[in-house]
């Protein structure tokens, strides 16, 4: 599983090797990010986005092995599937053998690059923790009457481990943990175990503080506590703001009904999941908790049906319940053989290129859509790509500054250089909701205080004053000339 957890990843990813650059603007931001704060920036103080900041520091030790290429990123996602594989097996292990558990873990790649795109968003580095704490939750609920004292204690302590590294990269994801946890917490208080009840919240916090503790350490020290809190919670309270009408509930039901459609078996399969752990026993027994699975679905499921900008990949959290429809599946092809089938390791070398085929021929296909940008010499030439041709010149200036009026297109990723300005580039947000981010680089521009600056408008204000055109990107897209601008600030 660690070798194809490092196969599958450097043909799906364009964060690995085989591609010259991702140029999907997330990774290139949390990387831009990552950057300065190992090169003595504070996020969020000094480096504006609305992302946890976990994911930058995550993105940060991919740039300490690799400063201009995500290499380093491809190392810790491979390993980051392969714990999401790894406890997908332990899960499925529970209930089945070796081998069914081993294709279970296969089929649930299959399913997770169904919505994973180029790859590099915090939601794929929010699945390993998913998973693990589903696994543990699987476990307590399936042996909760058997479980030592020290058990029960190691599992809430990952729970609240797991809970905070989510809370720390997207919060509003975090919440899956909420009912669950408030559930196990009710049935011991109701059950009069308050000393094990007691265990299990100081367990949690514990697990939850020891990511806490250094990270809030990190904004007090550095007088970011309110830059923090701003960012990460403010903000992202106007930036997802959608309010609550008629209209929300049926743009709900018609993302659900679309995504159902789109992903039919991914969707299927983990909203089959959900329905065995509701109406079987075989998983969870207790009403509360399967109640409080499906709080969780739906509480987590909503933020993500009803955001402005409506991404699939952000439904891969919740794919552990489609493990769940796998191994019940398996229940029954086990319970109609009557004489088990043994499956034999030859099927299996068989199975692995097969599932591998299927992973890198998701929809759009990654690898296939890419082929003339791909690391080698030959593709080099013909590949379009802006970021090597501006990081080019760039690279021909002492101490280059930049700023990206737009979204971070990879530019900082390429030629190397470590943001300067807070608002090194333009967050998705409108400038009527949030108007300080035009003000804060229009100022910019005006005192020439770039080197360099990245747009598609020219017609920014102060700018043909200011700079000149050092370079010009032209795309052809349904009969349109796009052109994309690199302004190098006039002596």
């Amino acid at each position: 599983m660690l070798l194809f957890s490092f196969i599958i990843c450097f043909l799906n990813f364009k964060t690995s090797p085989l591609y010259l650059i991702n140029e999907w603007c997330d990774p290139n931001i949390y990387f831009s990010i990552g950057k300065g704060m190992f090169n003595g920036k504070v996020v969020y103080k000094d480096l504006f986005d609305h992302k946890g900041p976990l994911i930058f520091i995550i993105y940060g030790i991919g740039y300490l092995i690799s400063n201009t290429s995500f290499t380093g990123v491809y190392l810790i996602q491979s390993l980051f599937l392969f714990t999401s594989l790894l406890f997908a097996y332990k899960l499925s292990k529970l209930y089945l053998n070796d081998i069914q558990s081993f294709i279970i873990t296969l089929i649930y790649t299959c399913l997770f690059f169904s919505k994973t795109g180029t790859g590099g968003s915090a939601d794929e580095f929010m699945l390993p923790f998913f998973t693990v704490s589903f696994y543990y939750f699987i476990l307590y609920f399936k042996k909760e009457n058997n479980l030592k004292q020290a058990t029960v204690n190691k599992i809430m302590l990952i729970q609240g481990l797991t809970f905070g590294a989510v809370f720390f990269i997207k919060f509003s994801a975090a919440i899956f943990w909420i009912p669950i946890l408030a559930a196990i917490y009710y049935t011991l208080f109701a059950s009069k175990k308050y000393k094990e009840a007691l265990s299990a919240i100081l367990y949690t916090t514990l697990g939850f503080s020891i990511l806490a503790a250094p990270l809030l350490l990190y904004f007090l020290i550095n007088s970011a506590f309110g830059d923090f809190v701003f960012a990460y919670f403010k903000f992202n309270a106007i930036y997802a703001n959608t309010g609550f009408t008629i209209n929300t509930l049926k743009t709900i039901a018609g993302r659900f009904i679309g995504v159902g459609r789109e992903f039919y078996i991914a969707w299927a399969l983990t909203l089959g999941g959900l329905a065995v752990i509701l109406f079987s026993n075989r998983f969870v027994q207790k009403k509360v908790y399967k109640a409080a699975i499906l709080i969780s679905f739906i509480i987590t499921y909503l933020p993500i049906a009803n955001s402005r900008f409506h991404h699939l990949y952000a439904y891969i959290v919740l794919y552990v319940l489609a493990i769940i429809a796998l191994i019940y599946l398996f229940q029954l092809i086990n319970s109609y053989i009557k004489s088990p089938v043994k499956i034999k390791p030859a099927i299996l070398y068989i199975t692995v290129p097969v599932i591998t085929i299927v992973s890198i021929t998701h929809y759009h296909t990654v690898l296939y859509n890419n082929k003339d940008c791909l690391s080698f010499s030959y593709c080099r030439d013909k590949c379009w790509m802006l970021q090597k041709d501006f990081a080019e010149v760039i690279k021909t200036r002492e101490n280059p500054t930049l700023l990206d009026l737009g979204l971070d297109r990879g530019i900082f990723t390429t030629s190397g250089v470590v943001p300067t300005f807070k608002y090194f580039f333009h967050p998705l947000i409108s400038d009527e909701d949030f108007p300080e981010i035009l003000e804060y680089q229009t100022e910019l521009v005006k005192n020439k205080e770039p080197m360099f600056i990245v747009t598609t408008d020219k017609n920014f204000p102060y700018l043909m004053e200011n700079y000149d055109i050092a370079a010009i990107d032209t795309f052809h897209y349904l009969g349109n000339d796009l052109h994309t601008y690199l302004f190098e600030r006039k002596e």
